[in-house]
Parts: C-alpha cells; sequence; structure tokens
C-alpha cells in the first residue's frame, strides 16, 4: 500500500529589501489559484509595492488576465510556464 501525503496548506510571503512585509496561508495547494486572493488581500492592508515578482508556479491566463485588468499601477513579473533556462 503506497501512501502519499499532499500538501493542505499554501503558505505564501511577501519581502522588500530581504524583510517580509505581508504573508497570508491558504488551503489551496497552489499558487494559481491564490494569486489574484492574496494581491487583493496586501491591497487592503497597504503593504507598498511598486514591483511584484512571483516565480512559474503562479503563471497562468487568469492570473496574466487578472494583472492586467486589476494591476495597472504596478509592474507585474510573472514568468510563463513554457519559458525554460538555457
Amino acid at each position: 500500500m503506497k501512501i502519499q501525503c499532499k500538501l493542505a496548506y499554501n503558505l505564501q510571503i511577501v519581502t522588500s529589501n530581504q524583510f517580509i512585509t505581508g504573508y497570508n496561508l491558504f488551503q489551496k495547494p497552489t499558487g494559481t489559484r491564490t494569486f489574484p486572493l492574496f494581491l487583493a488581500r496586501l491591497k487592503s492592508q497597504n503593504v507598498p509595492s511598486k514591483v511584484i515578482v512571483a516565480d512559474v508556479g503562479y503563471g497562468s491566463e487568469s492570473n496574466y488576465h487578472y494583472c492586467k485588468d486589476e494591476i495597472n499601477k504596478h509592474v507585474v513579473l510573472v514568468p510563463y510556464e513554457t519559458i525554460r533556462e538555457r
């Protein structure tokens, strides 16, 4: 019998100059589904940020549309899933 452990919580943090300036804990295993919720929470807490950088785990078509439509005052850098290092 093979036992498989699955993630139950997803901790996400925001840093600025190597200091944690915000965080949130989600009951969803991937960042793809939590990105808009996390950014909305940071906005409500007035966490300052001019540039938002996230890893490829946040890259999805819906998140790119969200950034384009809702976060137009920030520079958002989220790589596409198909981008590979050479």
